[in-house]
């Protein structure tokens, strides 16, 4: 993940690394480290995705969803935290195109920030392929046993906007996590799991 050392809601601050504040050893990989995991994909014939997954603060301060809870009319907060995010996403995104990998996912589950306004994110992908990242860009929706949450929730919402398609058009495939549905509840029954990816 990336990760988000600090942040406040109300002075609209964010800072993101790309090391834990207390674990440096817990860090994104670097461009070495993607070079040998893409090329052995790659050497087999396979595809690659880079996934950035969820940007998370886990100093131990505060937790994902105190982030996730600030109401997407608090503009200039998310106006700071796409400033923060995108420097990173960036790097990651030369990475990708040095490295021919095919996929990069900017997330998943990241629940308001599906529900703010498109033009964010669109303004997040034009600088991706500006670096020459010519490859599919991915966003992985959650999914729960319980269709209520997470973005079953907010691909219904876009910054007051009934219509999820101003989001998700501006990627190439939108992905299902489905880790919820199948390790964290292992007995929930298939036609649970089915309706709740649908």
């Amino acid at each position: 993940p990336v990760f988000i050392r600090s942040y406040d809601s109300a002075t609209k601050q964010v800072t993101m690394a790309k090391s834990d504040a207390k674990d440096p050893n817990w860090r994104m990989l670097n461009a070495g480290e993607y070079a040998v995991l893409a090329g052995l994909a790659h050497t087999r014939g396979m595809q690659f995705m880079l996934d950035l997954a969820t940007p998370l603060p886990y100093n131990g301060s505060y937790s994902p969803a105190d982030i996730w809870n600030v109401p997407s009319t608090n503009t200039a907060f998310w106006d700071a935290w796409f400033a923060a995010f995108q420097p990173i996403v960036l790097e990651y995104a030369a990475i990708a195109r040095d490295l021919n990998i095919e996929y990069l996912s900017l997330g998943q589950n990241m629940l308001t920030q599906t529900e703010l306004s498109a033009q964010r994110w669109a303004t997040l992908i034009q600088a991706i392929r500006r670096t020459g990242y010519a490859g599919k860009l991915v966003y992985f929706a959650g999914s729960q046993p319980t269709v209520s949450t997470y973005e079953t929730d907010y691909f219904n919402t876009t910054e007051g906007q009934h219509d999820p398609t101003q989001f998700m058009k501006l990627f190439d495939a939108i992905g299902i996590n489905i880790n919820n549905v199948v390790a964290e509840t292992p007995t929930t029954a298939l036609a649970q799991q089915r309706q709740s990816m649908r």
